[in-house]
Order: structure tokens, then sequence, then C-alpha cells
């Protein structure tokens, strides 16, 4: 019990301190945190008659639940196509149907409407799954993203033995050559995207100083201004990329293009 009580305590202590580093911005996202609890646990109560009911069928009939984490989109995207890569493999297809919800600030739009025309994907399956979990009896139907199981590494080589399961439409093929048809980039030039890491998107869904042990990681955008004009020289065009990004990456040639800064950078086409 003493144990108990001190545990807490330095739980409370440790959010006070968060709060105080982080400021209102922080306090605003425990207070939603918290109402989101308070909303969460009544229907999960209520979706306990459905969760039994399909718990007896899943012999004949198998209901599983599994998740993805969205907020970062390196994970979120290799952990979909890794499933259904997976999947693919071990034939778990027929008898079976996967319920999935996603979890967390979402990294980008285009991506959760690409996983939901491969997957059968609710907001409301996470209320059975926590409903499920509330049984007492024991049940092995939860799928974990592979970013808990795997870091999002392919150590069974899933991903060279299947074709690509998640795949753009002719039309928005035909809308991506378009954008950059516009730009002057033709079917046949060449590009590189320029992916340079910040800070700047995890301050955007974490608050300034919580991710600060990633820090080491970063890079300055202006140390690839040379090697970006080089590229440009030899016939190359660079995309800087990046949905929120901490400084303009200015090269004054015309086949540099900062598009994390642009007016037409959109969720789209930074999957495309």
């Amino acid at each position: 019990k003493e144990l108990k009580q001190r545990r807490w305590i330095i739980y409370w202590i440790g959010q006070l301190e968060s709060i105080r580093a982080g400021g209102w911005r922080t306090m605003l996202r425990k207070l939603g945190r918290g109402l989101r609890w308070s909303v969460t646990w009544p229907v999960v109560l209520l979706a306990l008659p459905l969760a039994l009911f399909i718990r007896s069928f899943n012999r004949l009939f198998r209901i599983r639940y599994g998740y993805f984490l969205t907020h970062r989109i390196g994970h979120f995207s290799f952990d979909l196509e890794y499933f259904l890569s997976g999947k693919k493999l071990q034939g778990t297809g027929r008898g079976t149907r996967d319920l999935f919800y996603l979890v967390g600030k979402h990294s980008n739009s285009y991506l959760v409407e690409l996983s939901k025309r491969n997957l059968n994907i609710s907001f409301w399956y996470q209320f059975l799954h926590k409903a499920d979990k509330l049984l007492s009896f024991s049940s092995d139907i939860a799928i974990e993203p592979a970013w808990l199981k795997t870091g999002s590494r392919d150590y069974e080589g899933r991903l060279a033995k299947t074709l690509p399961h998640i795949k753009f439409r002719q039309d928005e093929e035909t809308y991506g050559w378009e954008i950059l048809r516009n730009l002057g980039i033709h079917d046949s030039d060449k590009f590189v995207c320029l992916i340079v890491r910040d800070s700047a998107y995890l301050e955007t869904i974490d608050g300034p100083g919580r991710r600060d042990y990633h820090s080491f990681r970063d890079s300055d955008v202006q140390d690839y201004r040379h090697v970006a004009n080089e590229l440009a020289q030899k016939g190359y065009w660079v995309l800087r990329m990046g949905k929120v990004v901490k400084s303009k990456f200015d090269v004054a040639h015309p086949k540099v293009i900062d598009y994390a800064n642009s007016d037409w950078r959109s969720d789209f086409l930074d999957i495309w």
C-alpha cells in the first residue's frame, strides 16, 4: 500500500513538472486526455455485450482486433505494408475478420485514406477491443503494430517476397504528374527528394522540449545547399521535403524547390 502511494505521488509530481515545463499547451493536452478517458470507458462498458457475443462465435468465425500508431509517417506506412505482406504470406484471410482502428494524431491524412482502402478500419472498433480485454477469459485476437514488435523492421523479408499492396489509383497518378509538369518537371526528368530531419514536427504534436532526446539526429538543411545546387547543375530537380520544418531552404537555382514551405504542399503529394 505504501509503495502504491509513493508511485502515485511520483506520478502526479511528474505530471506537474511536465505542465510547468510545457506550459498551457501541455496542460490542455493532458486535460484533453482526461476528457477522452472519461468518455471512452462508458462506451466500452456499453460495448461489452457485443464483445461477448462476438467472442462466443470466435471458433467458428475468427475476429481479431488490431491498431496502427499514426503519429509518425515512417512507422505508419511501414506497418501497414508489413501487415498486409504478412497476411498474404501466411494466408490468414479465409475465415478471419480483422477489425482495425487508428491511434494517435494522424501524421498524414492521405495515408489514413490509403489504409482504409486496404483494411477494415473504424473508430468504433477500439471500444470493442477494450471491451474484449475486460472479459475474464483470455483471447489471442490482438494484432499489435510492427513498431511495437520489430521496431518497424522487416527481419523476415516480407516486403521482398510480396508485391506492394498500398497503391495509387490511375487518377491519382495523373494528378500527381500534372502538378509536377506545372512546375516544369516532365516524365523523363530525374528528381531527388531531400529529407533533412529537424525537431519542428515533433514539437507540433508533443510540445516544445518533450522530445529533445531525439535532437542528436537533427541536421541543418542549409548544410545541403551546395549538394542541391550541384545536383541541379547536373540536370536533377531537387525537392526539399517536409510537412513542418524549422527554416526555409533558399537555393538560387530554378530546379531546387522548397516544397515543404510551398503553397501547394499537401498530404497527398507527401506520399505520392
